[in-house]
């Protein structure tokens, strides 16, 4: 499974105009942990290094031993923020 920038910053979800209620980010990557089957892996896209930590915080709450991939290039354009990649396999 592939999640590219997920919402766990409140700010971003501001911005967008999404009610607060949406806001759980915890919640959402539980129920992406309990969904991906047994030696399935995700991987995990956030932007800018607040972000890459609040995922770090994540990963950790919820006992998931993800690996950081480190900063993500793009060969077509620059991003305006760096990107991070993680990378977790569901236990076999």
């Amino acid at each position: 499974m592939t999640w590219i920038l997920p919402f766990i910053d409140p700010a971003p979800l501001a911005a967008w105009g999404l009610p607060n209620r949406l806001y759980e980010p915890e919640r959402l990557l539980e129920h992406v942990k309990r969904i991906i089957a047994p030696g399935g892996t995700l991987f995990v896209v956030n932007q800018g290094e607040v972000e890459y930590d609040i995922q770090h915080g994540l990963f950790r709450a919820l006992d998931m031993s993800a690996t950081p991939l480190g900063k993500i290039e793009s060969a077509i354009s620059p991003f305006k923020r760096d990107r991070y990649c993680w990378r977790w396999t569901a236990p076999a």
